[in-house]
């Protein structure tokens, strides 16, 4: 199984993300799951000891359990914005026998802002902007990952674009036609 691991801040519309990589995988006959890390890690409180460990065994029970049920890819989303974060759940998901790519999705400041006010619009709080645009500069700052920049793409171009890292990555080995372009 390969883990496609995906990170950026809260203030991408997941669903709809999610839905357009399912839609660019439909013809692909490639069995996918996919994870939003957010349920994966539930804890009260917030500071939970050790939620980031909760995280990753959660993570690869859940890209064992897919594997085990014939999927050849899990797309997960979660904010990993640390490098130990994501060194931490690369190597879990290695340990355990997945191929593991990092994505981080990152935006422009002005992009990133709407796109936060957009998704939270029934509470956006004042420093969630700034929240999120912390979020954003650590994931520009990670090693070992794809970066992609989505201030000019839509979830559709974005998705075709995670979906084109993969077929470039040396830990990913399948190709196939997704839109009439082979990944």
């Amino acid at each position: 199984m390969n883990v496609v691991v995906i990170t950026s801040a809260d203030a991408i519309n997941l669903d709809a993300f999610f839905a357009a990589l399912a839609e660019s995988l439909s013809d692909s006959g490639v069995n996918c799951a996919f994870l939003d890390g957010r349920a994966l890690g539930w804890c009260v409180p917030v500071d939970f000891p050790d939620r980031s460990l909760i995280v990753q065994d959660n993570l690869c029970s859940c890209a064992r359990n897919y594997a085990d049920a014939g999927a050849r890819y899990a797309f997960a989303w979660y904010a990993f914005s640390s490098q130990r974060e994501i060194d931490d759940i690369g190597r879990k998901l290695r340990d355990a026998g997945h191929g593991v790519l990092v994505v981080g999705l990152v935006a422009q400041g002005a992009v990133l802002a709407e796109r936060y006010r957009r998704e939270h619009a029934d509470e956006a709080p004042a420093d969630g902007i700034e929240s999120v645009t912390t979020c954003d500069t650590r994931i520009r700052n990670l090693h070992g990952i794809e970066v992609l920049d989505t201030s000019g793409l839509s979830m559709k171009e974005t998705a075709l674009d995670v979906l084109h890292l993969i077929g470039t990555d040396d830990n990913f080995s399948f190709a196939r036609k997704v839109q009439g372009t082979t990944i």
